[in-house]
């Protein structure tokens, strides 16, 4: 998994702040936003033990626990873009299938501009 992808997608999901937990209506917790769904999803194919939210509120694990989830759905679909990884992570596992009626890919793709200028 891309670094500059996983920072972009930290700034969209929670301005960098791990503390942060008011996604899906406080279901999403950490500097990524993971639900439960999310983890449970990763410990099933991976054979990790993540907690939540414990482990989605450390930075490391949440970045860990993005990549598996991103490599596994990624890997599903064949090569993808980042775009399609991004839809992933904000829509499900077919999230790149279902397009962006929110403008989620705007905002990411803004954040990995302002990152690659740095």
């Amino acid at each position: 998994m891309h670094a500059t992808l996983l920072a972009a997608l930290m700034m969209v999901e929670s301005g960098g702040d791990p503390a942060v937990r008011d996604g899906d209506g406080g279901r999403a917790v950490g500097v990524l936003q993971i639900t439960a769904a999310c983890v449970r999803d990763v410990n099933r194919y991976s054979g990790a033990t993540y907690r939540w939210p414990q482990d989605c509120r450390d930075m490391d694990k949440s970045r860990r626990i993005a990549a598996i989830y991103l490599t596994e759905y990624g890997t599903r679909r064949g090569k993808l873009t980042a775009r399609d990884l991004a839809l992933i992570w904000n829509r499900g596992p077919r999230g790149a299938r279902r397009g962006d009626p929110g403008g989620y890919w705007r905002k990411v793709e803004r954040e990995l501009a302002q990152l690659n200028r740095e």
